[in-house]
């Protein structure tokens, strides 16, 4: 396979240098090109979980909540699922959507008394969207159920008419089916429950015709709309996200984080967990970063207190917390944040986006988030039980005239453990954790494009805050520390780029260090006692005496083996891999 692939790249190479180092025939040679700003989806080989929910950018600048499919083995009606009555399934047995042979065939004995069935936690008064993709067998017509007592709500569809028959209106708003060729169709149903509870959710015969069906992709999500589909296996997944500026809507690539928890509750609502100071809060008042309307306005009251404004009060189990909070200005533009036990804190200025006045160690920072919206944060160093405050401002300071009816818009309050703010967790009457993003590529899909012996990696990123130790943005490994080839950001500023063989570290750093904000390129090349990195066309930084690991097995994006140490710091826009070693020169070329 390597021989073969580095042939068919040194013709490439062959054919760019006559024609001065173009890069269009160079990367068109290489075996692995993940360009996620362009195509903004995963290649085929590459496996993205996420155990829960989590927020991104989208080209409009809108915040969104990517997919979440909270059913379990999507794909795999054998496991988790329950057969009911004389339902059966025989796994594999037809083509699916995704050309893959994974598709179940499902048999009915005995129409609606026959059904397969996973249980699934829903809330009342919640819009949720369950959808499965179907092909007909001998049976006319199936079912989509979610049987809860008191809310239950289904849908008939008939495979000769492509007709559906909403059973329940009431609680079943809209329901659809989408062609996708070869006898596949998707088809979905968008339920608000009355009841919470443990709802079953059912496929299966409709009304009382016996026969087969075949089924695949089953998916419930917490939306009024169908979503991409995400395959699951034992837990739930979120979708891949990626992410885009929020004011000019360019694509930035793959965001990949850690796991945080947001520990301030009601983050949208300011009128209830937290406490009013000499200030009054109108909920709901203008449009929100995340496009709807639920900002929050603060308004100045009448007496001249030490602050105007809202406080909560929680326990930090950490003594390194983020907190941020989404501001928009109307009367007033400035706002102050501020922790206690030690107190930090800031105030600042949204029409000139700059800080104040500060106190403390508060590392404050201000981002524009599109709209009129810029995100305020600060750093406290408070554990325990302590108060996270948001005051009016003026003149640089909180305590100034009050003026009655003034004020400006809040939305989406923050407090994470870390030193930077993450992407928006939303949260209400509870704290709210996202899971870690693990990217990964295993197997044959990793075997059959990837050289042990020498190659050459590209990235493409766009680094958005510093922090102290390493975040990876490629790491081939072993699955474990000592057997790797590894492309990362560090928290200095600059980039490296190493191997280790049983153990044995060897690496290289940037001969420059990165700018926030700005895309950077980065090549580095590797083989026996021959390392080398460009960063921007600088030049090339190389290392005469690393050993290379020659039983590696996987690819991480932006993680390491254990899905840990996610590169918080950066969103990746394009990697892509050739399975020979490009020379110094070339490597400079294609990251000017």
């Amino acid at each position: 396979m390597a021989k073969n692939l580095t042939t068919g790249l040194q013709r490439g190479l062959r054919q760019s240098i006559a024609g001065g180092l173009g890069t269009g025939d160079l990367f068109s040679t290489a075996s692995l090109d993940l360009q996620f700003a362009r195509h903004k989806s995963l290649d085929s080989r590459v496996t993205h979980t996420r155990q829960s929910s989590a927020t991104y950018v989208d080209g409009d600048g809108v915040i969104r909540t990517a997919v979440t499919n909270l059913l379990l083995q999507s794909e795999d009606f054998s496991t988790t699922w329950t057969t009911n009555g004389t339902c059966s399934v025989s796994p594999d047995q037809a083509v699916a959507p995704n050309g893959e042979l994974t598709a179940d065939e499902i048999t009915v004995n005995n129409g609606l008394a026959n059904h397969i069935t996973q249980p699934a936690s829903i809330t009342s008064g919640t819009t949720y969207t369950l959808s499965a993709y179907v092909k007909a067998g001998t049976i006319s017509s199936i079912t989509l159920r979610t049987a809860i007592t008191g809310s239950d709500g289904y849908i008939v569809y008939a495979f000769a008419t492509d007709s559906i028959s909403i059973a329940t209106p009431a609680l079943i708003s809209s329901a659809s089916s989408v062609s996708l060729g070869n006898g596949w169709h998707r088809l979905s149903m968008q339920y608000t429950p009355t009841v919470s509870g443990t709802a079953g959710i059912r496929m299966g015969g409709g009304n009382t015709n016996n026969g087969t069906f075949y089924l695949w992709g089953a998916q419930l999500e917490e939306s009024s709309t169908v979503g991409q589909y995400v395959k699951t296996t034992t837990a739930k997944n979120g979708a891949p996200r990626f992410d885009h500026d929020p004011t000019t809507g360019e694509s930035l690539g793959l965001l990949v984080e850690e796991s945080r928890e947001n520990l301030l509750l009601q983050s949208e609502d300011f009128s209830t967990t937290w406490s009013e100071s000499d200030a009054s809060v109108s909920a709901n008042q203008t449009i929100a970063p995340d496009g709807n309307a639920t900002a929050d306005k603060l308004v100045c009251g009448t007496g001249t207190p030490l602050f105007q404004g809202v406080v909560q009060s929680i326990t930090a189990t950490s003594s390194a917390t983020r907190f941020s909070v989404y501001v928009k200005a109307a009367e007033l533009d400035q706002i102050e944040l501020r922790s206690f036990s030690p107190t930090n804190l800031a105030v600042f200025e949204l029409s000139t986006q700059q800080v104040l006045s500060q106190s403390g160690s508060p590392d404050p920072t201000i981002t524009d988030a599109g709209n009129g919206w810029y995100r305020c944060s600060i750093t406290s160093s408070s554990s325990g039980v302590t108060s996270f405050r948001i005051s009016l401002a003026s003149g640089g300071s909180r305590t100034f005239t009050p003026i009655l009816g003034a004020g400006l818009y809040l939305w989406g309050a923050q407090l994470e453990a870390g030193s930077f703010p993450t992407s928006y967790i939303p949260t209400e009457g509870s704290t709210v954790t996202r899971a870690a993003d693990v990217t990964s590529i295993t197997g044959t899909n990793f075997s059959s494009w990837y050289n042990n012996s020498e190659g050459t990696v590209f990235a493409e990123v766009t680094p958005l805050q510093t922090s102290a130790g390493n975040q990876f943005i490629w790491r081939v490994s072993a699955n474990d520390y000592g057997n790797t080839v590894f492309l990362n950001q560090t928290g200095s500023g600059i980039y490296s780029f190493g191997s280790s063989s049983g153990g044995v570290f060897d690496g290289i750093t940037s001969s420059s260090a990165y700018t926030l904000n700005q895309k950077a390129r980065l090549a580095g090349g590797y083989k026996s006692n021959d390392l080398a990195l460009s960063f921007s066309g600088s030049n090339v930084s190389t290392d005469s005496s690393a050993t290379i690991p020659l039983s590696v097995n996987r690819l991480n994006i932006g993680s390491d083996h254990l899905g840990a140490n996610q590169n918080k710091l950066t969103t990746i826009r394009r990697l892509t891999y050739w399975p020979t070693r490009l020379s110094n020169d070339t490597l400079q070329t294609i990251t000017r």
